[in-house]
């Protein structure tokens, strides 16, 4: 338990920089679609040339597979639609709703998978919607984005949709009830990044249609180092997923995970850009990351 527990903070604490890229893309108004190809593509070359276990029995390999490259996919299209909530509201408070989705695999462990949780955990996840109401309620009553623009809270929730899917479905391979079909972590990591790369591939042919790439080296540089904290990130992620899988906890590990990355990135937005911060906002913050502490308690 103790060893999935740090391995998941450990994950998280790589995510937070990918957070810290997206965000300064947003800001500096950086093409979103070159450094997400970039990134994705070099994450997947990576992990097949470094990390896949080409021993993998091909029964085990295709199922895994079903359930992976779909969750690329929708992962990567939860990032797109994040840049898209990015450029029109309040950065912090988005990384909130976002994170939060840690909520839906852990829901989801008890309403599909058997994973009951304690009067804690689920004490946890009402602390998580809490959050993001009284993260969201603020901006959200005040209208004090450019133009009155809301649009920014609706990609914002679609941003929370995908992103819950997609852990779930990462998630799912690490419950017992899948466990004769389990697959190393480093073969998962690869699988994910296959399917994050279809989607941005098509996107990219989308853009260089209509004209909107704005190609960038430096962009193409970055993605690639961030390549690296996402290897990293997930590698920890899925062995943390099976770590927790075997004492029947696997439901929580997003929860901590993301916690301890949100964390991070609120202060980023607190004390390095400068955004304004409200009363609601840290006790929405308070509400997120103890959530997900709470979740990451066992029953």
């Amino acid at each position: 338990m103790l060893t999935g527990v740090l391995l998941t903070v450990a994950a998280g604490s790589f995510w937070s920089l990918s957070g810290v890229v997206n965000s300064c893309c947003a800001k500096y108004k950086l093409d979103i679609v070159t450094y997400l190809f970039s990134n994705v593509v070099f994450s997947f070359l990576l992990s097949l040339i470094f990390c896949f276990d080409y021993s993998v029995p091909p029964q085990r390999l295709a199922f895994t597979a079903l359930i992976m490259i779909p969750s690329g996919m929708i992962n990567t299209s939860g990032a797109l639609l994040l840049q898209a909530a990015l450029k029109r509201g309040h950065h912090g408070i988005i990384f909130l709703i976002a994170n939060a989705a840690m909520v839906v695999p852990f829901l989801a462990g008890i309403l599909f998978f058997g994973e009951w949780p304690s009067l804690l955990q689920l004490f946890g996840s009402f602390a998580i919607f809490a959050g993001i109401f009284c993260c969201s309620y603020p901006k959200l009553k005040s209208g004090d984005e450019k133009n009155n623009d809301t649009k920014w809270f609706r990609y914002a929730l679609l941003t929370f949709l995908c992103f819950g899917i997609s852990q779930t479905l990462m998630t799912m391979v690490s419950f017992p009830c899948f466990r004769e079909y389990a697959i190393p972590g480093n073969s998962k990591t690869t699988l994910l990044y296959c399917g994050c790369s279809i989607l941005m591939t098509l996107r990219s042919i989308d853009a260089v249609r209509k004209k909107e790439l704005r190609f960038s080296k430096k962009l193409v540089l970055c993605g690639f180092l961030v390549s690296l904290c996402n290897l990293m990130s997930m590698y920890l992620m899925f062995y943390a997923l099976d770590s927790l899988g075997k004492v029947g906890f696997a439901s929580i590990g997003f929860s901590l995970a993301s916690s301890t990355s949100l964390g991070m990135f609120t202060l980023y937005s607190i004390f390095v850009i400068k955004e304004k911060c409200y009363f609601m906002t840290i006790l929405g913050l308070l509400f997120i990351v103890s959530g997900g502490l709470i979740l990451s308690l066992p029953g």
